[in-house]
C-alpha cells in the first residue's frame, strides 16, 4: 500500500506539471532568453578560453531551469500544505518519510525533463556540441535537480507562507546560483569570490555539466564528489525536514 501511495504522489507531480504549461514555459523560457540575450550581447568581449560565450552559458542555464522548477515546487508544498492537501495525504499507510521521499522523486523528475528540454534546445540550436559525454550531462542534472530540490523542499517546510519563501530564495537559493559559475569562471574572480564559489556546491554541479557538454576541461573527482554529496544532503535535508510529524497547529 505504501509503495502504491508513493507511486501515485509522484505521479501527481507529472500530472500537475502537464496541467499547468504556464509553470513549464516559465521554468524552460525565462532561462533560455537570458541566454540568448546575455550570449547575444556579450558574444564578442566574453570569450572564456576562447570558447563561444553561448556554449559557455549553456549549462548554468540548466542549472536555473532546475532551480526555477525546485523554487516552484516548494512553493506548492507550502501550497498543499495552506489548502488542507496535506492532511489527507497524512491519513495514508505511508510514513512521514515515504510522503517526503515522494515529493522529492516526483519534483525532482519534473525538474530534470524540464533541464533535458532546455538540452535538446541547446543542441539542436548549435549551443552545445553533441558529445560522447551526454551520458554524464544526464547524470549531472539528475544530481543537481536532487540536490537543489531537496533544498528547496527543505527550506518550505520550515515556512510559514509563500512570501516568506521567497524571502528565504532572495537569501539562499538565488546567490548560489549566481555564485555557481553561470556567468563567469573562478579564474576571472578575484581570489575571495573564488574561494567562496569554491565552497558552492551548486558550483561543481555546473562544472561537471560543462565538461559533460564539451565546452569545459575535465573536473576533478573532488568535484563529482560534491556534486553528488549536494544530492545526498538534499535528500538528507528532505526526508529530515518533512519526514518528521509536524508539531501541534503547524498542518
Amino acid at each position: 500500500m505504501s509503495a502504491v501511495g508513493f507511486t501515485q504522489l509522484v505521479r501527481r507531480d507529472l500530472i500537475r506539471m502537464t496541467r499547468q504549461p504556464a509553470r513549464v514555459v516559465a521554468c524552460i523560457a525565462t532561462p533560455a532568453l537570458l541566454g540568448v540575450f546575455l550570449a547575444s550581447g556579450f558574444s564578442e568581449s566574453l570569450q572564456p578560453g576562447g570558447e563561444r560565450y553561448g556554449s559557455f552559458l549553456l549549462p548554468g542555464m540548466i542549472v536555473m531551469v532546475v532551480l526555477f522548477s525546485s523554487i516552484f515546487s516548494a512553493i506548492s508544498l507550502i501550497d498543499d500544505r495552506e489548502k488542507g492537501v496535506l492532511q489527507g495525504i497524512i491519513v495514508s499507510p505511508m510514513s512521514w518519510r515515504a510522503i517526503a521521499l515522494a515529493r522529492l522523486a516526483g519534483s525532482s523528475i519534473v525538474a530534470a525533463i524540464q533541464a533535458v528540454i532546455l538540452l535538446i534546445i541547446g543542441i539542436f540550436t548549435a549551443s552545445a556540441d553533441f558529445t560522447p559525454q551526454l551520458l554524464f550531462a544526464l547524470v549531472s542534472i539528475s544530481v543537481v535537480s536532487v540536490g537543489t530540490t531537496g533544498l528547496g523542499l527543505a527550506l518550505a517546510w520550515f515556512v510559514n507562507s509563500k512570501e516568506g519563501f521567497h524571502g528565504v530564495m532572495n537569501l539562499i537559493i538565488m546567490p548560489m546560483w549566481l555564485l555557481s559559475g553561470a556567468f563567469f569562471s573562478r579564474e576571472s574572480a578575484t581570489p575571495w569570490l573564488d574561494v567562496v564559489m569554491n565552497l558552492n556546491p551548486l558550483t561543481h554541479c555546473t562544472d561537471t555539466l560543462r565538461w559533460a557538454l564539451g565546452s569545459g576541461s575535465s573536473p576533478s573527482t573532488f568535484a563529482w564528489v560534491i556534486a553528488i554529496g549536494f544530492a545526498v544532503a538534499g535528500a538528507v535535508l528532505t526526508t529530515e525536514a518533512i519526514g518528521r510529524p509536524p508539531r501541534p497547529g503547524r498542518m
